[in-house]
């Protein structure tokens, strides 16, 4: 197990040097075979206090010997990787190590080669975060050089991002709140993120990532299993810690249980501190294993065996071999001789769950090997091929929401190809049809719409992006199926209702009501898009579109213009147009300002009073009739 985290750690090093494997899938400063460089960090995390232990306590001098390179190698690409929410549980499990050492004297020869690994590790560590170290070292020795990245770009490893720690804590709070006991169900996180996120998300880098793990596996359980999850997982953390602090302190063993328990100790903080893995997790149970093995050998009071046996009434079961039959045989006992039916029973369960989960296995197997083929044809244009790779991946396992989502894209594009072709005969017409028809069945199947009950397989309707893709269906064949529009407001809607703090969604369903000539419903979506998100960009374009298509104030047009300008950025299409129609409702918002003053000084100067004219008979003179005063126009939105 050590041994298999420092090769990986080599390749991870290999990597970020840009010294990469042949393969094009490993040409990446962060390829490492664990796949995501957070979770090499955490794996190291259990393994380097084992390795750096044998370093240290081993007595035969060829084990030590290997034992200080593993921990080396395991150190400097934990160091290289710099993931810091890994460095505060690798710290407890070093504390740890270290807490247990005192009560074991070290010889001269073990304070050395400790005092060896200490001097590397701060070497480490200078050539990492001293800056001009690390630019004299670490940014000349690295091959594969990314000019469009700065110096110091260059010298991080690149990671996987994260949800931050703040919005994770809120969105585990505010998924407490709405499904307390139970949560919305393990592995779900995707659709509370979507549901729960918190909108201050939207002023950050990330904000149109949607997670589908929280910032630490605690987090992830408390959102995802409610109150009985986090209580399972709390005493299940208690209960192995205890039972390490046990053997550790109160045992004449310390020093064979203390390399297994401070990786145990490091992987139990770092869930409160980032997410874990299969991989992760499987080295953590081994581990957990290998110490109460370790302890059931050394004949440990705190272990111990525990015999189950079943019972029937007497004569019961007169039918049933008990005991009778050469396979199940039996064994003295104190009480006379004892079955081994159970054994036999639980062996039979065994190979049932055993077969059904290898069932299941192959079934998703084959269908991700025909998704992932389906996309290789994708890249040839080859739309027959992967409507039939797709078609077999549903057919292998049609429970997968994305296979339905990606038949129902497939078949949309190749409708709306097809319609594009002038003078389409009645074949071609037909087969318009039909691939529209499979685009909104396979839509309907992923998200479920119009479907009661949702018990089909497939079905995923907290999915935000089924909902997104069936009402990107439906627009597609607005004019053409009677019924598309309002399909596609509903379905838009309810992805709405699902991701609220999406900008996009509501600038899109904006974009649906001002194609369909709602105005009054695209203003409001439009604005919707920009209170919950100010800076963006297309949201302020759109609705700037909106007010001029309904003659609205020229000097807010002028403004969301204006910002919209300042939000996109400079290559974008709609630059061109922006900067027309500014320079345009600039120069009316200034005439328009230009005669309200002069409206306001000639109602704030008084017209002279005429001269009496000698007249030879007195008449009366004709009174002025007063200039109706312009009454102010409406504000928007009264």
């Amino acid at each position: 197990m050590v041994c298999a985290t420092t090769i990986a750690s080599l390749i991870a090093i290999s990597s970020y040097f840009g010294a990469y494997l042949p393969a094009d899938f490993a040409k990446l400063r962060s390829f490492n075979p664990l796949g995501i460089i957070n979770r090499l960090a955490i794996l190291q995390v259990i393994t380097l206090p084992i390795a750096a232990s044998w370093a240290i306590y081993e007595k035969e001098k060829l084990t030590r010997t290997i034992a200080t390179g593993l921990s080396l190698i395991l150190a400097l690409s934990f160091i290289l990787i710099n993931f810091l929410p890994a460095y505060i549980p690798l710290s407890l499990a070093l504390i740890f190590l270290g807490v247990g050492a005192l009560r074991v004297k070290l010889t001269r020869t073990q304070q050395g080669h400790a005092a060896l690994l200490a001097i590397f590790v701060i070497l480490f560590l200078v050539i990492r975060f001293v800056p001009q170290v690390a630019r004299g070292t670490l940014s000349s020795w690295i091959i594969a050089k990314d000019t469009s990245q700065s110096e110091q770009q260059q010298i991080d490893t690149p990671k996987e991002k994260t949800v931050p720690a703040r919005a994770a804590w809120d969105i585990a709070a505010s998924a407490i709140g709405k499904r307390a006991l139970f949560g919305t169900g393990p592995g779900t996180y995707a659709f509370v993120y979507t549901q729960l996120k918190p909108r201050y998300l939207n002023s950050g880098d990330d904000w149109s990532i949607r997670f589908d793990k929280s910032s630490s596996e605690f987090t992830d359980i408390v959102a995802t299993t409610g109150i009985l999850g986090i209580l399972a997982y709390l005493i299940f953390a208690v209960v192995i810690v205890r039972f390490i602090w046990t053997l550790t302190f109160k045992s004449q063993n310390t020093i064979v249980y203390l390399p297994l328990s401070a990786g145990i100790i490091g992987y139990i903080a770092a869930n409160f501190f980032s997410v874990s893995s299969f991989a992760n997790a499987s080295v953590f149970f081994i581990v957990l294993a290998c110490l109460t093995t370790l302890a059931k050998i050394s004949n440990e009071e705190y272990v111990f065996d525990v015999t189950v046996e079943l019972a029937a009434l007497k004569n019961r079961f007169a039918w049933f071999p008990i005991g009778t039959s050469q396979i199940l045989k039996t064994e003295p006992g104190t009480k006379g001789q004892k079955s081994q039916i159970l054994p036999a029973l639980f062996s039979v369960i065994v190979v049932i769950v055993t077969a059904t989960t290898l069932t299941y296995q192959v079934s998703a197997y084959r269908a991700d090997y025909y998704y992932r083929q389906s996309l290789l044809a994708a890249r040839g244009s080859d739309g027959n091929r992967v409507v039939g790779f797709l078609q077999q991946a549903i057919a292998a396992n049609p429970r997968v929401d994305a296979y339905h989502r990606a038949l129902s894209q497939t078949a949309i594009n190749a409708a709306i190809n097809l319609s594009r072709q002038p003078n389409l005969n009645d074949a071609q017409k037909q087969l318009l049809g039909q691939l529209a028809q499979v685009a909104i069945d396979q839509g309907k199947a992923a998200a479920g719409y119009q479907i009661l009950p949702l018990k089909l397989p497939g079905i995923s309707a907290a999915n935000v992006t089924n909902w997104e893709a069936l009402s990107g269906v439906y627009q597609a064949i607005i004019g053409s199926v009677q019924g598309a529009d309002v399909h596609a407001t509903n379905t838009l809607a309810q992805a709405i209702s699902l991701d609220p703090q999406n900008p996009i969604l509501h600038s899109q369903l904006g974009t649906l009501y001002r194609r369909l000539g709602n105005l009054d419903l695209a203003q409001r979506k439009f604005e919707d898009s920009i209170v919950v998100k100010g800076d963006y960009g297309p949201g302020h374009y759109n609705l700037a579109l909106v007010l001029i298509d309904k003659k609205g104030d020229v000097a807010r047009i002028a403004s969301e213009l204006t910002l919209a300008k300042q939000f996109l950025p400079a290559e974008d299409p709609a630059t061109g147009d922006i900067n027309k129609k500014l320079e345009e409702y600039n120069k009316k918002a200034q005439e328009q300002q230009k005669q309200q003053q002069n409206q306001q000084n000639q109602q704030a100067s008084p017209s002279p009073s005429a001269s009496p004219s000698p007249s030879p008979s007195p008449s009366p003179s004709p009174e002025e009739e007063p200039s109706p005063s312009e009454s102010p126009s409406p504000s928007p939105g009264f």
